[in-house]
């Protein structure tokens, strides 16, 4: 345990706010909690979101929504090397509590960073270094203040705020997270992501003693922020994808043969990619990838097509033509929202579908 001492200037704790970064796993910033202990002349950061690429089976416990993440501790010049060498905006904001709570707060990260507490299931949006830091001031004897946003937005809401110049990486969050993304967060809930965290711990109230003062103080750089362009960007997925779906009309109607290979081309990709969802809904243990209502239309029902009977193929034909027709007409009124680059993905194989049913190739 931290022994106390009657000046409480010796401890200062403070929430790290870190901005977006360019690889896709650093899309939604980070969070991480800075201690400066000067009695016994430390500045360290605890951070609760690393991981070991030398785990074993690496690849299988991520696929799996398995893998253990820990509690790191890190001095602050090497946690600020990163960041500056990437270019990503680092701020601070002190805890404005009164010495017992930054000791309990203390207390807690030494005890939670030991060998036998330090792991931990990672949940990209249940559990995370985000909410870690918000259990921990909940646990607190502070009040929360006014909402920072009504109680209207979702986790897919929030989760699109940090991807307008990522496209493609939207597009493959929209394909895989299921309809538990488009669900209403409450207050707590909203602290999944770390700008998210800084905005409503900024409205805590600390009470003592019949006074109030805001919990953490105003936000200090301690990393320039950089200046995010926001031009458009014209190859998006709607825009490259109709102009796929044109040239697959046009490349059929020169060449009226290429229908069947392109039939079971597309079948296969949309196959495997089907299996993919399947995977994540009912073998794995992440929670956002359940209730996934893209395996409407991207499905392992295309790779029945590659079974030699016909009888089976006449079935499978109609009901592909009405799961895919049905996303054209009523995408919009599903209870999970559907990326509209999807839209031309079942354009495309609806029309081949159509083409090959009328040729009796399938």
């Amino acid at each position: 345990m931290v022994s106390a001492q009657s000046d409480s200037t010796w401890l200062t704790v403070s929430l790290l706010t870190c901005d977006s970064g360019a690889e896709a796993y650093a899309s939604f910033g980070h969070s991480a909690i800075r201690v400066v202990d000067r009695k016994r002349n430390k500045d360290i950061v605890f951070d609760y979101g690393v991981f070991d690429f030398d785990t074993p089976n690496f690849v299988w416990r991520f696929m799996r929504g398995n893998l253990d993440y820990k509690l790191a501790l890190r001095r602050t010049n090497r946690f600020m090397r990163e960041y500056v060498r990437d270019k990503r905006g680092v701020i601070e904001q002190k805890f404005n509590l009164p010495e017992r709570a930054l000791v309990e707060m203390y207390d807690f990260l030494l005890q939670n960073q030991k060998p036998e507490n330090r792991y931990y299931k990672y949940n990209f949006i249940h559990d995370n270094c985000s909410t870690r830091i918000r259990d921990l001031v909940n646990g607190l004897d502070v009040k929360k203040g006014n909402p920072v946003t009504r109680l209207e937005d979702t986790y897919r809401n929030f989760l699109h705020d940090y991807l307008p110049n990522k496209p493609w990486l939207k597009l493959g969050i929209d394909i895989l997270l299921g309809a538990k993304t488009d669900r209403v967060m409450n207050y707590d809930q909203q602290m999944f992501l770390p700008n998210r965290l800084s905005r409503s711990l900024s409205y805590y109230v600390y009470e003592n003693e019949g006074s109030k003062q805001k919990m953490l103080s105003p936000a200090t750089n301690l990393v320039p922020p950089q200046k995010m362009k926001s031009d458009f960007i014209f190859f998006q997925p709607l825009i490259v994808f109709i102009a796929l779906l044109l040239l697959l009309i046009g490349l059929v109607w020169w060449q009226p043969r290429t229908s069947k290979w392109l039939f079971y081309f597309f079948g296969l990709i949309y196959g495997l990619a089907g299996c993919l969802l399947v995977f994540l809904w009912f073998f794995t243990e992440h929670t956002a990838t359940a209730n996934n209502w893209n395996l409407l239309w991207l499905h392992p029902l295309y790779l029945l097509f590659f079974l030699p009977s016909k009888g089976l193929k006449s079935i499978l034909t109609k009901v592909v033509l009405v799961l895919n027709v049905g996303v054209l007409l009523f995408w919009w009124q599903l209870p999970q929202e559907i990326n509209l680059g999807v839209l031309p993905l079942v354009g495309m194989y609806l029309f081949l579908l159509v083409e090959n049913r009328h040729k009796g190739t399938v």
